[in-house]
């Protein structure tokens, strides 16, 4: 997946089956409808600068090695 320097957008990931399941694996919080709708134009490089907690950059780099993978 073309991650474009990290600007693509939350929309622009959600229409891939196999990212969408990633971001839930890592970050199921993203995952309610809600959010979902309010960030979907928000850049993925946004979304992970919000990841915070004990594992989060581990978190934050298995995302990107998987969408690059996709």
């Amino acid at each position: 997946m073309d991650l474009m320097n990290n600007r693509i957008t939350l929309g622009e990931i959600m229409e891939n089956p196999e990212a969408e399941r990633i971001l839930g694996k890592y970050f199921p919080e993203l995952m309610h409808p809600f959010i979902l709708q309010q960030a979907k134009k928000m850049i993925l490089e946004n979304i992970l600068k919000l990841a915070t907690g004990p594992d989060a950059q581990d978190k934050k780099d298995k995302v990107i090695f998987r969408f690059k993978s996709l």
